[in-house]
């Protein structure tokens, strides 16, 4: 197992797929847990290895399950891991493999954010809790109006993004042009990004700047 805040677990074997409830599992556990056993209440996480893998990347954004079942992406935090081939027909349903290991995933490197904005009625029409009242061109057929933004991170939206030194200066307006792809580059002084507006409402990449 390699990896500091991506994690790559691998194993000697290739890995054999949940099929009917037996298969090989990962479990994640808070780090503080002194034992990740499938089905124990101190399970956070359960990633599924695809069958005759040989390895696994876990970082922020991994599709994985909760210990109920439910679909979920793996959140940055400390985390026990513990590797696991399940059978409920066997007695135990399970056996451990390779101990528990001391994990952390957290986010790496320069994370996409993307911005939200929809339209105000006015400039002195209150924006919702976690947006900021700006100004930007779109609305009105881009005769320009007053709107409400927030930025978020690309994997994971219900995260707060911190302000950026730009926005700490104080600079209230923000201006928006749509992009042919993500591909495309932006000019100088204008920072590549998503929004809301473009493609009527659809959503697409955008050039943004503050001034």
């Amino acid at each position: 197992m390699t990896g500091t805040g991506t994690v790559t677990v691998s194993w000697a074997n290739t890995a054999q797929g949940i099929s009917g409830g037996i298969g090989d599992t990962i479990q994640l556990c808070a780090g503080t847990a002194t034992s990740c056993d499938p089905g124990s209440a101190d399970v956070l996480f359960v990633f599924y290895p695809e069958d005759l893998s040989t390895s696994a990347t876990l970082t922020v954004g991994t599709p994985v399950s909760t210990a109920g079942g439910a679909g979920a992406t793996l959140t940055a935090g400390d985390y026990v891991l513990q590797v696991a081939s399940v059978n409920p027909t066997n007695t135990p349903p399970y056996l451990l493999k390779d101990g528990l290991f001391p994990i952390t995933i957290s986010h790496s490197g320069d994370r996409p954010i993307w911005l939200q904005s929809f339209e105000r009625t006015s400039g002195e029409e209150p924006c919702p809790r976690n947006w900021s009242p700006s100004w930007a061109q779109w609305p009105r057929e881009r005769d320009g109006g007053f709107v409400c933004n927030r930025t978020m991170y690309a994997d994971a939206e219900d995260e707060q993004v911190p302000d950026s030194p730009r926005a700490s200066r104080g600079a209230p307006w923000l201006q928006s042009v749509a992009r042919e792809s993500s591909e495309a580059t932006c000019p100088e002084g204008w920072d590549p990004s998503w929004a809301q507006w473009p493609n009527d409402g659809a959503g697409g990449p955008t050039c943004n700047r503050t001034g």
